[in-house]
C-alpha cells in the first residue's frame, strides 16, 4: 500500500483540504498556511488569551479579578482563516482530510504548556442526543490525536453531559454561562481525584463550556488544565 500510495501521489498530488486547489505542504497549501495565525507568547499565564503588545507573559485583568477553575488554558491558533475552515470541515462534515493540519495545531497548542506531566486527557462530551445527530464527538477525535502524540491516556467516559443544551454559537456570553450551568457530571470521581487532567475541546469562544467542565472536574478532586485547537479573539 505504501508503494501504491506513493505512486498515486506522484500522479495525482494531494490537494489542500481547505481550498481544494493548492498542493499540500505539511497539511495545507502555501496560500492557506499563510492565513493561519499561531498563538504564541506573550499571553495570559492562566487563561492563555494573547496580548497584543509587550513581551511579558502574566495574568490578564480578567484572571486577576476572578480565579479560574483551571490552572492553565491554552489554544493553538486564532479561529480565523484556513484554521477556522479546517475545524468547520472536521466538525460539521467529518472531513478527515484535514486531520494532518489538526494534528499540527494540537501539537503546537500542547507545547504551550511547557510540560506533558498530565495523568489523563478528558474530551468535552456531547449530550447523547447531539452525539446521535452528529455521529461523532469532535473533541474526542482531537483528544485521540493528542493521545497518539503524547502517550497520555484518553478517558472519554469520565465526564458526562447531562443537560441537552442549545448550541453555544447562537448565544451571548451571559446566555452561554446559563446554558451550560450544571450541564456536566463526573461519572466516577476515583478516576480524577488527585489527578492532573487535560480537558480538550475544539474552540474556545467565551470559555463558558471549558470553565463549567473544569469546575465540575475540580469539584471531583482534579487539577484541571484545558487545551483547545482554536480561540476566538
Amino acid at each position: 500500500m505504501g508503494l501504491l500510495s506513493g505512486l498515486l501521489d506522484a500522479v495525482f498530488p494531494p490537494l489542500c483540504p481547505v481550498c481544494r486547489e493548492g498542493l499540500i505542504d505539511e497539511g495545507l497549501c502555501t496560500d492557506c498556511a499563510k492565513t493561519v495565525r499561531w498563538i504564541r507568547k506573550p499571553f495570559c499565564s492562566v487563561c492563555g488569551i494573547p496580548f497584543s503588545t509587550g513581551t511579558d507573559t502574566h495574568r490578564c485583568a480578567g484572571c486577576i479579578k476572578k480565579r479560574q477553575p483551571f490552572e492553565m488554558a491554552r489554544s493553538a491558533i486564532y479561529y480565523q482563516g484556513a484554521g477556522l475552515r479546517a475545524i468547520r470541515r472536521f466538525k460539521y462534515r467529518y472531513d478527515m482530510t484535514v486531520v494532518e493540519s489538526l494534528r499540527r495545531f494540537v501539537i503546537h497548542g500542547f507545547g504551550l504548556f511547557g510540560t506533558d506531566c498530565f495523568d489523563l486527557i478528558v474530551p468535552v462530551p456531547l449530550h447523547p442526543r447531539r452525539l446521535r445527530e452528529r455521529g461523532f464527538n469532535q473533541a474526542l477525535l482531537i483528544a485521540r490525536i493528542l493521545e497518539r502524540h503524547s502517550g497520555i491516556r484518553v478517558e472519554p467516559r469520565v465526564l458526562r453531559r447531562i443537560k441537552h443544551t442549545s448550541p453555544q454559537v447562537a448565544l451571548e456570553e451571559k446566555e452561554r454561562l446559563a446554558n451550560v450551568k450544571d450541564a456536566f457530571r463526573v461519572e466516577d470521581e476515583r478516576l480524577v481525584r488527585n489527578r492532573r487532567v487535560l480537558l480538550v475541546d475544539d474552540v474556545m469562544t467565551t470559555g463558558a463550556t471549558i470553565r463549567e467542565c473544569a469546575r465540575t472536574l475540580k469539584m471531583a478532586g482534579a487539577t484541571v488544565y484545558a487545551l483547545t485547537v482554536a480561540r476566538v479573539i
